[in-house]
């Protein structure tokens, strides 16, 4: 049985009684590398980054420090690093530590299995980077969604997935909490974005195209966000692979492909 870490008063709990935390480790060998090479095919222009999940984590400094050998430290525009978190507990401390009292980071309450909290997310510019340390993980050990088409609408669910319910009336539809995570995702970064994930399991993101091999820990995969759009016939793209072919989950989505690292 896998602890709690899909329920908020887990992390609650938890952040009560921890100061720092970075799950696997600093992230300057893992994450920090994709992101670099990413930041080289950008001149004058700073890619916003979407942290999920940073809880205790401080990494955020260490993105910035990365944008100030690439860019410079002059010109910082105000929340270009925005820190999410399920808990209440962990967006309270991440508001009044160091790092947080810097106008270029911001901290959002947000659930990312919730449809509602994703579009508050989305009420600025796009973002062009997502940071993912194990966060995935944790989500992972929700149970299924499921979606009855009697009480999905447009307003309580991803548009993907509410085309996909209105052209399938008779349906059930039920995703894994990830592939919910990447739905989400999808609809919040800019076309050539990445979604930067470090996690425990190789097999993490095994209904994507690419991913999945040898058994392997503490696993980084970058993953490249083409885009999301609907077409006629009902069948939602989130992105088009490498290489030019595509992943079909169960739900007859499509999702883009990424490069592991």
């Amino acid at each position: 049985m896998p602890p709690e870490y899909h329920l908020e008063s887990f992390w609650d709990d938890r952040f009560t009684k921890e100061n720092h935390f970075e799950w696997l480790g600093d992230g300057s060998n893992t994450i920090l590398p994709p992101i670099e090479k990413y930041l080289r095919t950008k001149r004058g222009h700073r890619p916003r980054v979407l942290h999920i999940g940073a809880g205790t984590s401080t990494f955020s400094s260490e993105i910035f420090k990365l944008y100030g050998q690439h860019f410079g430290d002059n010109k910082v525009e105000e929340g270009l690093i925005v820190n999410t978190d399920y808990s209440e507990v962990a967006l309270e401390r991440g508001k009044t530590s160091e790092e947080g009292k810097n106008k270029w980071i911001c901290w959002e309450r947000t659930d990312l299995m919730s449809w509602p909290d994703i579009q508050t997310l989305k009420r600025t510019q796009l973002f062009e980077i997502v940071v993912d340390k194990s966060t995935s993980d944790a989500i992972s050990c929700n149970e299924d969604i499921t979606f009855e088409p009697s009480k999905t609408t447009p307003n309580n669910t991803c548009p993907l997935v509410a085309t996909y319910i209105a052209n399938n009336p008779d349906s059930v539809l039920k995703l894994e909490p990830v592939e919910l995570l990447a739905l989400h995702i999808a609809t919040l970064v800019r076309p050539g974005g990445i979604w930067v994930a470090l996690s425990y399991s190789r097999y993490r993101f095994d209904f994507l195209v690419g991913v999945g091999g040898e058994k392997e820990e503490h696993v980084v995969t970058c993953i490249k966000i083409l885009g999301a759009r609907g077409s006629d016939r009902g069948r939602c793209t989130v992105g088009v692979a490498k290489g030019g072919s595509v992943c079909t989950s169960s739900a007859a989505f499509c999702i883009c492909s990424s490069e592991n690292r």
